[in-house]
């Protein structure tokens, strides 16, 4: 790869400064990920430049041959941290000041556009007056600072903002500097741009580098394309009103979406705040969506601008020439981004952000869109700011803020190993956490309890070492206030960030042969855990890794990460941190259904509403958005979850007085953080405070009643049947209805259900609802969809139930929809599905409930903001399975209730039926269907709680799940 050309204006006729090291594009270190290992030349043996940890020496002499190494041996080797050095230039002397410098002068020149409103900026005012003045100081601290900074290689996106600022000083710069930019521009694209994302190379990019870099390579091209006098350009596409590239009739007016869109960016330009994080919005993961659905929301035309774009995706998958409107087209595959950055699952980011940047290659070259008006760079910056950690953050910080020292990485491991120094190897205790920005002031607390709990041997479980991360000045003053414990100071500023330090550190622990036992700061320790926890690693199979799972849930939680002293575990934490590292958009919680491929949690494969399975299948392209060469767990990966001695405010198990619960997580509570930190703190002995039981016991939740469905069939009863023991078989009852269609389809339900062994098949019709209630709800009950909005469907469930030839707790009353029968005996099914719950039903995986139930519905059940409801998959509603115990039935009269209220069933349509304006859907909302929200009912008291499966025996048409 030959040295890019350097030209004119601060440098002599080169456009790049001397000692301005640029990046071989071949031989990049930042970017070896999935989809990116074509095209790469042959590796030179112990070169880092061109090998790094995956790409040379392979997965098998970097991972697993050092569990050949390692067996026998007390301690495994020391990690190789390759991969974690900076490639990005922010451990550079002074990268702080030059951060700050383009990020000023991007704000000097944002400000100088909006205030003249005039696009080439020429005519000055006092915004001019400024950036004039601000230029002649700074500039040459600069250009000093540049070649200090970015003397070697890597570090793209740097070095695409220094040559961006370059190009928009020289058009600045007087006679001639328009057509010296548009020379600038062409350097920049053929030598950074274009290299980033080789053409005809498929899903192979480095864009996402940009979207992860604290440098504001976006914003300076942005205003790079903004100050260019040239704005009218059409040779990437006339983009006519409802017109295609041959001028044939086509659905897409681009002249109203351009500008609708150039407002929606200047007002999100003009809003940072709209993209911070506020811990006022709940835990993390909460703090994520409130963020996407202020901007959904909040910012004016956004919400119309991503609607027109999924028309436009779907019609332009493919050929996207022919709309005749490239920059448009390409705009609408940003606006994807924004999107679906937030339930990236199966390598959709990845193979958006790939799509985006092969179309500006092919379709849309820098010196040409220069002399445009298209808002793709401005677009571009605003999803770098939706990414895991702002990068305000990242760079600035508060004004307090520490900088991490170079090699942020390596210091942070060698303190973490300095501290369990040691222990003995597979016996040593490791309990880890961390604190930044707004948990930090509740460290302290946090620790002095953990000190009088563990600090002495544990109380008997034998000797714990605590070890506390803190990622600022106020998490460490906070730690050196608690005895007993190891203060780690590892600031994030320009450092490591807090969820890669989160998994270095349990993978440095893990290294040393000790236990590492990973606790989010906001999970109430009320006893020792160690027990619990050596039993469940000794448990059959030893797991390397153990994690936390929510109620509701089958997804793997990692708000509770357990790592075995292995070398198996040792890895898995260096493969997952350095996945986080290369994806800035990977949210943790998100994250490990998919590396250990756990196809049964809600972020891993998936099925639609219809039951399909819709997991990308024999696909070229990447399976994890930018997952690193090496890839995702081994598939005889070892894990476990822990059972019942975990809880949070989605849901616990237990007695009322909460004896066997050890660990409580606030996630999913409705009382805010700083509530719930000064209910349970300061406690420093064994159990609750007492102040706190009355808020527990609203999040304990009863799912089964005695006697079980294994005591009444018996031992080795799997089939439905008798057991060994004795045992009676269940009595199925398979219940539809129709009401004015499907007459044939509710016989065939019927004969089906018998054929296949159920014990009784019923097919009600209106006739049968109950006379009054029908009377009381005839309004509902007319209307056309659903039959009556499936207003009936607990109505016939709950009768089914109530009556007495259905027998107590073997009876179970299985619901099939009418157009739907079933194919094969159920009993296996109903048998596995009704262990440890009384009702159950299925998770539909790719259909979130916020898509599918109105904001009106969700506000009236007050669970707008349950983030532990709306970002779960709902649960269908078209095959059910009720035990009948009291619990069952409680849960049926419920649904009931809720269902007969018109707002909370019919969602915006009752809203628009009173000739009033329907609030704001949520992003992504497809259309409402009231039945979907049987997963908020099940989450609505402390009573009951339904258990989900992603397997059955159902057939609907054609179509067989």
């Amino acid at each position: 790869s030959r040295a890019p050309r350097v030209g004119a204006a601060l440098s002599g006729g080169r456009w790049l400064l001397p000692g301005f090291a640029p990046t071989p594009p071949m031989t990049s270190r930042g970017g070896r990920s999935q989809g990116r290992r074509g095209g790469r030349p042959g590796c030179r043996a112990g070169s880092r430049a061109t090998s790094g940890r995956w790409l040379c020496r392979g997965l098998a002499a970097w991972g697993w041959a050092n569990v050949v190494v390692a067996a026998g041996a007390a301690v495994q080797p020391p990690l190789d941290l390759d991969v974690f050095e900076d490639d990005d230039c922010r451990e550079a002397p002074n990268a702080d000041v030059l951060l700050a410098l383009l990020h000023d002068l991007a704000d000097l020149l944002d400000r100088a556009l909006f205030s003249t409103g005039m696009p080439a900026g020429r005519e000055g005012g006092s915004a001019w007056a400024d950036f004039e003045a601000w230029q002649a100081e700074h500039l040459r601290i600069m250009a000093g600072l540049v070649a200090q900074v970015f003397s070697r290689p890597y570090c793209e996106p740097g070095k695409v903002a220094w040559m961006a600022a370059e190009c928009l000083l020289v058009l600045r710069g007087g006679p001639g500097g328009e057509d010296e930019a548009l020379r600038c521009a062409e350097a920049l694209d053929e030598d950074f741009l274009t290299q980033m994302t080789p053409r005809g190379s498929g899903f192979v990019t480095r864009l996402h580098l940009m979207l992860r870099s604290p440098w504001p390579a976006f914003r300076l091209l942005d205003l790079l394309v903004r100050l260019h006098p040239e704005s009218g350009s059409t040779r990437m596409g006339a983009c006519r009103r409802f017109q295609n590239w041959r001028q044939d009739p086509d659905v897409f007016d681009w002249t109203w979406f351009k500008p609708l869109l150039s407002a929606a960016v200047d007002a999100a330009t003009a809003a940072p705040a709209t993209f911070e994080l506020r811990p006022e919005d709940g835990p993390l993961s909460r703090q994520y969506r409130a963020r996407w659905l202020r901007v959904h929301g909040d910012l004016p035309g956004m919400q119309e601008a991503i609607a027109f774009s999924d028309d436009v995706f779907e019609a332009y998958r493919e050929h996207h020439y022919r709309a005749g409107c490239h920059l448009g087209v390409i705009s609408c595959y940003i606006l994807q981004v924004l999107l679906l950055h937030l339930r990236d699952v199966e390598g959709r980011l990845h193979r958006y952000v790939a799509s985006v940047a092969q179309l500006i290659n092919l379709h849309a070259a820098f010196p040409h869109l220069v002399k445009t008006d298209w808002p793709i760079f401005r677009l571009l910056h605003l999803a770098s700011l939706l990414q895991r950690t702002p990068p305000v953050e990242v760079w600035e910080g508060a004004a307090a803020e520490p900088l991490a020292l170079p090699d942020a990485a390596g210091k942070l491991v060698a303190a973490v190993g300095k501290a369990v120094a040691g222990l003995p190897a597979g016996e040593g205790f490791v309990l880890v956490t961390a604190a930044w920005g707004f948990l930090s002031r509740f460290a302290g607390d946090v620790l002095r309890r953990w000190s009088a709990l563990l600090g002495a041997g544990g109380g008997g479980a034998g000797l714990v070492t605590l070890l506390f991360l803190a990622l600022d000045a106020e998490a460490l003053a906070e730690c050196r206030g608690a005895r007993g414990v190891h203060c780690i100071d590892a600031p994030k500023r320009l450092g490591v960030e807090g969820v890669i330090a989160k998994y270095l550190a349990l993978a440095e622990v893990s290294r040393a042969g000790c236990t590492a036992m990973w606790l989010d700061l906001d999970i109430y320790l009320a006893a020792t855990p160690v027990p619990h926890i050596r039993a469940a690693m000794e448990a059959p199979g030893r797991p390397d890794l153990l994690f936390a799972r929510h109620a509701a849930s089958e997804s793997v939680s990692p708000a509770v990460v357990v790592a075995r002293g292995s070398p198996e575990a040792t890895e898995l934490m260096l493969r997952y941190a350095s996945w986080l590292r290369e994806n800035p958009y990977l949210l943790d919680h998100q994250g490990w259904d998919q590396f250990l491929e756990r196809k049964e949690g809600d972020f891993a494969a998936g099925f639609d509403y219809q039951g399909r399975n819709v997991t990308v299948k024999d696909d070229k392209g990447p399976a994890h958005s930018f997952m690193p060469f090496g890839g995702t767990s081994q598939p005889d990966a070892r894990y476990a979850l822990l059972g019942d001695a975990f809880g949070s405010g989605d849901g616990w198990y237990g007695d009322e007085g909460a004896a066997g619960l050890v660990l409580f997580h606030f996630w999913g509570a409705n009382e805010p953080q700083e509530q719930l930190f000064q209910l349970l703190y300061p406690h420093t002995i064994v159990g609750f405070p007492a102040r706190s039981l009355s808020m527990l016991s609203q999040y304990r939740r009863e799912i089964l009643s005695g006697p079980t469905v294994p005591a009444l069939l018996g031992s080795n009863a799997s089939e439905g049947g008798a057991g060994a023991g004795g045992g009676r078989p269940l009595h199925l009852v398979v219940v539809s209805y129709a009401d004015g269609c499907c007459q044939k389809s509710l016989r065939k339900n019927r004969r089906q259900a018998l054929r296949v062994g159920a014990d009784e098949a019923r097919a009600y019709g209106r006739a049968d609802l109950a006379p009054t209630w029908r009377e009381a709800h005839r309004d509902i009950l007319s209307q056309k969809k659903g039959g009556g909005w499936w207003l009936w469907k607990p109505h016939v469930i709950l009768r089914a139930l109530k009556d007495p030839a259905v027998p107590w707790h073997r009876g179970v009353v299985v619901w099939v929809d009418a157009g739907n029968y079933l194919h094969a005996d159920p009993r296996p099914l109903v048998t596995q599905a009704l262990r440890d719950s009384d009702v159950s039903a299925l998770r539909l995986k790719w259909c979130m409930e916020a898509d599918w139930t109105s904001t009106v519905t969700l506000r009236e059940m007050n669970y707008s903001l349950r983030y532990a409801l709306v970002d779960r998959p709902q649960i269908g509603a078209y095959f059910l399975m009720f035990r009948k115990t009291e619990l069952s039935i409680a849960f049926v009269e419920e649904w009931l209730r809720v269902s007969e209220k018109r707002l909370m069933l019919l969602g915006a349509a009752a809203v628009e039926a009173d000739g009033e304006e329907p609030p704001v859907e949520a992003p992504g909302f497809q259309k409402h269907q009231a039945w979907p929200w049987l997963h908020a009912v099940s989450q609505g008291g402390n009573k009951w709680q339904t258990r989900a499966c992603s397997r059955y025996s159902l057939r609907s048409g054609a179509s067989r799940p």
